[in-house]
């Protein structure tokens, strides 16, 4: 006779469909995201290869919450000009000069940002260069007023 199949057998290949489709998203995401991270390593925070940089992962990893400059989880701390001025500081000797370093610094020790998962990069973490080059467009952004 015909043999019917179970609801457990069912559910295996379901489970199993469903597994392998997975695995197929997250290698094409992995290679697609590879492929169209930018190479840093002849970046100079700030340098016109940083700001291109900082501007792809701004875009893959950042403008969810910070899209044109806002915040969404706190409209008081945009990344505005003004704001980061208040909220961080310029650069020494100066009163409306954003220092880049110290953004880094003040982003990398965040506790919003340590505790979040960026599925763009390998490894869901921003590295130190990937801050470094993603705070160069910010304050490219920023300080020209562009956003």
């Amino acid at each position: 006779g015909t043999r019917t199949r179970s609801r457990h057998e069912d559910t295996n290949t379901i489970n199993s469909n469903h597994l392998a489709t997975l695995a197929i998203s997250i290698a094409l995401t992995t290679a697609s995201t590879t492929a169209i991270l930018p190479s840093v390593a002849s970046a100079t925070i700030g340098d016109a290869a940083s700001i291109d940089s900082g501007k792809v992962l701004f875009k893959q990893n950042c403008a969810s919450c910070h899209a044109n400059g806002e915040n969404v989880m706190n409209p008081k701390k945009d990344l505005k000009k003004e704001t980061l001025l208040k909220n961080i500081g310029s650069s020494a000797g100066t009163t409306n000069v954003l220092d880049t370093d110290q953004i880094v610094s003040w982003i990398e020790k965040s506790g919003q940002h340590k505790r979040l998962f960026f599925p763009n990069v390998p490894g869901g973490k921003l590295t130190h260069e990937n801050y470094e080059d993603a705070i160069s467009f910010i304050v490219d952004q920023a300080g020209n007023e562009k956003w």
